[in-house]
């Protein structure tokens, strides 16, 4: 039987509404940019994200390229350009974006320290253009209904936010949504 005090259906009647992680559901390319700046602030600056044509064979697909000074990171939607943050961090910046740390303390500090280059950006190592990857399966599930009774419970909802970004990084398109 579920019983709500009375005080604490005024705390959820008065709360403030949660913020979304995907502001922007119907522009992949904003959704990369604001997870882009969720997982480095400090590099946004240098990196552009921008939409992959349609594959001929209809895949998903990412690619890392650099134009400009800048690191470009494409992909055929949202997930397929957090991918490609994901390989680009992995592969340039030497850093994991795990479900545990969430690249706490492994990210290069991406500013100048004090003096001349305080709090600018410092130059991101840039890409050749690699070849369009495509996904090697359409979808991505993840979770199982254990996962929200035992081991995701009781967490904050900052924490969801960087498990979403994880679950984006590692290219997750289908994670189990239970209502």
């Amino acid at each position: 039987m579920l019983v709500l005090t009375l005080a604490a259906l005024s705390a959820a009647v008065n709360s403030p509404p949660v913020a979304l992680v995907n502001e922007h559901p119907d522009d992949p390319v904003l959704a990369a940019t604001a997870l882009l700046q969720r997982v480095l602030p400090g590099a946004a600056s240098q990196i552009t994200m921008e939409l992959l044509p349609p594959q001929a064979d209809g895949a998903a697909a990412m690619q890392l390229d650099s134009q400009g000074g800048k690191v470009v990171l494409r992909g055929t939607g949202g997930v397929e350009m957090a991918s490609a943050l994901n390989w680009y961090m992995n592969d340039y910046l030497n850093a994991t974006y795990d479900w545990n740390t969430y690249a706490e303390g492994q990210v290069p500090q991406l500013t100048g320290p004090a003096g001349a280059l305080a709090g600018k950006a410092l130059p991101l190592p840039l890409p050749k253009t690699s070849a369009v990857k495509p996904r090697e399966v359409p979808w991505s599930y993840y979770m199982n209904v254990c996962t929200y009774g035992y081991s995701l419970a009781f967490v904050p909802w900052e924490y969801w936010v960087k498990h979403i970004d994880w679950m984006a990084l590692q290219g997750v398109n289908l994670p189990l949504a239970l209502s």
